[in-house]
């Protein structure tokens, strides 16, 4: 069938998220027309600014991230066990009951004792798809303590540093996004 009796079939270029379903429910719809292209279009996670390859093969979206000097309620005087103790509490209070889980990488011993690294960062990651599947998404809040601030070290490789080593299955969340 062509358009308005002319010669010529109408050509439709489609765009789509699922290529396999609209590959099979276009010509279906569209009988009238002769299909030459169906572009993909990329979804919202496809859009992540910056996402990770953890070491388990799971890929990871950054949803935010902060940056905060440690020691930014000092007032005055050097900060002593007692005093870093009491940082580590208050982080560990502060998202004890908020709805993303949080992991601290609490610093070393040492650090406890003597003087906590100057910053520590604040990153909120995603998992939009599992690993199979069954799986579901997930997320995790990692906080993680710096000693300095390289001039050359670039916001990727400061974020990396939150995500070395984590077992993102033992402390990440599972959710299920329809449910939501």
């Amino acid at each position: 069938m062509t358009p308005q009796g002319g010669d010529e079939p109408q050509v439709r270029l489609f765009n789509a998220r699922n290529m396999r379903s609209m590959e099979f429910i276009a010509p279906h719809l569209y009988s009238d027309c002769t299909i030459i292209q169906i572009e993909e279009e990329p979804d919202i996670f496809d859009k992540q600014v910056i996402s990770a390859t953890l070491a388990c093969g799971r890929t990871v979206h950054l949803l935010g991230f902060r940056f905060h000097l440690t020691y930014s309620n000092l007032i005055e005087g050097e900060p002593d066990k007692y005093w870093n103790e009491s940082i580590l509490s208050e982080l560990e209070q502060k998202y004890r009951e908020n709805y993303m889980p949080t992991h601290i990488r609490r610093p070393s011993e040492d650090s406890i004792q003597y003087g906590l690294p100057v910053f520590y960062g604040e990153a909120e990651w995603a998992c939009y798809r599992g690993m199979s599947a069954a799986e579901k998404s997930s997320e995790l809040r990692v906080i993680w303590f710096m000693d300095s601030i390289d001039p050359g070290l670039t916001v990727m490789a400061m974020l990396l540093q939150s995500l070395e080593g984590l077992d993102w299955e033992k402390y990440a969340q599972r959710y299920d996004p329809g449910d939501l």
